[in-house]
């Protein structure tokens, strides 16, 4: 969600200049790339909106940040 957060920014400063700024959206405007293909990172703009509401709508249990943070440490040792 973070990069979501850092990326919709940089994606639409690129609309608006004609290219991305921190290169991180470059991608989006290569006409290399089919289109569906770029259409497909769009999830990244509408995800951490869809995130929010949800915990707007029904709240968030504070629990699950430590939930969250064990699940995790222990996915990316177990990949590792």
């Amino acid at each position: 969600m973070a990069v979501g957060v850092v990326w919709t920014p940089d994606f639409l400063l690129g609309l608006l200049l004609g290219g991305s700024p921190t290169c991180m959206t470059g991608y989006m405007f290569s006409d290399e790339l089919p289109l569906l293909q770029r259409a497909a990172s769009t999830y990244h703009i509408w995800l951490p909106l869809f995130v929010f509401w949800l915990c707007w709508r029904y709240g968030y249990d504070r629990r699950g940040l430590n939930l969250q943070w064990m699940i995790g440490t222990l996915a990316i040792i177990g990949s590792w």
